[in-house]
């Protein structure tokens, strides 16, 4: 089979320098390589401010994965249990119902695998105090700002990855 007709069979994406195809890589110089997003890892992403979902969102595109987005915790909450994600990016200051009570209804109200989907706070906090802050807040992991293609990257393969 031709390279051109393989590449026309598959779903191709391209991220910066290289290819994805089911789970292999080609890099433009030539070199495979097996990729961690065969299937596509689906992110919830939840925050009230605009700015910030949409920075968000320009980096989970230019990653590749798919997402959704809510505005506030109560409704993040509601997605997660009518839809299955692999991960959830969660802003800690929202009306309605903020970051901590939602990590904490998703840990201590909902049912396995549910309460089993990693969640990270997103926050500007200061990363040295987040966790002697909110010491009982059942979070994965912290990302803080300013936000980058590659912190983001890193994190969604190392926690989606490690779901399997």
């Amino acid at each position: 089979m031709q390279f051109h007709s393989f590449v026309n069979a598959y779903n191709l994406h391209n991220s910066r320098n290289f290819f994805y195809i089911c789970g292999l890589s080609l890099c433009l110089h030539g070199i495979f390589f097996i990729h961690p997003f065969c299937m596509k890892p689906k992110i919830l992403l939840v925050d009230d401010l605009i700015l910030n979902r949409i920075l968000l969102k320009e980096i989970l595109a230019e990653i590749g994965v798919d997402f959704d987005e809510a505005k506030n915790g109560k409704q993040a909450v509601d997605m997660l249990i009518a839809k299955d994600y692999d991960l959830i990016l969660m802003d800690i200051e929202m009306p309605v119902m903020n970051g901590i009570d939602a990590v904490r209804y998703i840990r201590y109200r909902l049912q396995s695998p549910k309460c089993d989907t990693p969640v990270v706070a997103i926050t500007a906090h200061d990363p040295h105090s987040f966790f002697d802050e909110f010491q009982d807040a059942p979070f994965n992991d912290l990302v803080t700002k300013p936000y980058s293609v590659p912190k983001i990257e890193r994190l969604i393969q190392q926690l989606c990855s490690s779901k399997d």
